[in-house]
């Protein structure tokens, strides 16, 4: 195989200043320090809406919605969707906080 314009040295030396650059913005890639606590207020107002009144009051409507579509239709699978939405509603903070790890 033949290198145009680079002998075989330059060729490694350019490699190996590639790999260097890349472990080293690697490395600095992975050095949070600040874990996330610019959004932690916007995060704790979101969590206590949806574990709070508000998201009581939502659930409760998801399931009236659900008994409603229910007759509606003559189907159980409505009441069900709103019995999901409901469950959904309480579950949306423990998941994220599940997906994030500890850094909320």
């Amino acid at each position: 195989m033949r290198l145009t314009n680079f002998s075989q040295g330059r060729w490694l030396t350019v490699v190996a200043l590639i790999c260097l650059l890349t472990v080293l913005a690697a490395s600095a890639a992975l050095a949070s320090t600040t874990r996330g606590t610019e959004f932690a207020g916007l995060w704790t107002r979101v969590t206590d809406y949806l574990t709070g009144v508000p998201g009581i009051i939502a659930a409760a409507s998801f399931i009236v919605m659900g008994l409603w579509s229910a007759f509606g239709r003559g189907s159980v699978m409505g009441f069900f969707g709103g019995i999901l939405a409901a469950a959904t509603i309480f579950l949306i903070p423990t998941i994220v906080e599940g997906m994030g790890g500890a850094v909320f």
